[in-house]
């Protein structure tokens, strides 16, 4: 390869690492907002409406420092909606929630917990709708009732959401808990069951995002071999947990912009040792080589 050739070829491996990074560094900050939230599956069934009310009396009777953020929320796909004049419908994800949409969905417009008359759409959906992304402020029609549009989602783009209501029959088998300041998922979990008496798996999102959970691993005593045994077979049963669960449309997204991240890290890395391959390497002088 001529000189010119090797230093084109290394300025674009450059360039190539440069934008493999800053992409894997923008996927990466996509999944930050899930690292202090941890999602609890009800492997059993639904959560009832009369433990749903128990628990916003519980919170009640708390003091602010000692209540856990969490919303309730369940997932159904191909639900259909219409515009107030049924003139025009679509085929969607309905995600129903009984919470604040802030802990689901941590970007973009928040359906607060009080707002039973509105929604939120994504930006997909309202295309398919109303033949626009500008739908806020329009209404929906989902099982005769009316919801005012609140905001539009960029992520995900194909979804419908709505506060739980008597009146609307859903499944709410997820709770998703905001994780206080240096707590484990685990203490999350158990804090959850203890303080409110609700219980259910945690999906160990966390894997995918750091190796804190190494950690849990270790017994008290690194001489405890039954410990250590114990340990691995419940992280084991955890990891099979997660990937044989359903995921929501959320979570899939998560996922995707993780292994996306993680893609571009490991190209941009390719990328970077190609480009130090391109530099020349220092010939010695020649009368310092035959001084020596």
């Amino acid at each position: 390869m001529s000189k010119y050739g090797r230093y084109i070829g290394g300025a674009m491996c450059l360039l190539s690492a440069i934008c493999l990074f800053i992409a894997g560094t923008t996927y990466w900050q996509k999944t930050a907002c899930y690292e202090n939230y941890v999602t609890i599956i009800n492997q059993t069934g639904s959560y009832e409406e009369e433990l749903c009310n128990h628990i916003d009396e519980k919170q009640e009777t708390l003091e602010k420092d000692k209540r856990m953020n969490f919303t309730f929320w369940g997932e159904e796909a191909d639900v259909f909606i219409s515009d107030k004049d049924n003139l025009r419908q679509t085929k969607t994800t309905l995600l129903t929630i009984r919470g604040s949409s802030e802990y689901l969905i941590p970007y973009g417009k928040i359906l607060k917990k009080e707002d039973t008359k509105g929604c939120l759409m994504g930006k997909k959906t309202a295309e398919k709708l109303f033949g626009t992304y500008r739908a806020e402020n329009l209404y929906v029609k989902y099982e005769n009732q009316m919801f005012q549009v609140r905001g539009i989602l960029n992520e995900p783009e194909d979804i419908f959401v709505i506060q739980k209501q008597s009146t609307i029959d859903a499944m709410l088998n997820r709770i998703i808990i905001k994780r206080k300041p240096h707590s484990t998922v685990m203490e999350t979990v158990e804090n959850l069951c203890v303080t409110y008496g609700v219980g259910g798996k945690a999906l160990r999102f966390d894997f995918y995002r750091s190796f804190s959970w190494i950690l849990e691993l270790i017994p008290g005593k690194w001489s405890d071999f039954p410990g250590w045994k114990q340990n691995t077979s419940a992280a084991k049963e955890e990891w099979q947990l997660l990937k044989g669960s359903e995921k929501s449309m959320s979570e899939l997204k998560f996922l995707s912009h993780t292994k996306k991240a993680m893609g571009c890290f490991a190209c941009g890395c390719v990328a970077a040792v190609l480009f130090m391959n391109t530099i020349p390497k220092k010939i010695p002088n020649k009368k310092s080589a035959v001084s020596k």
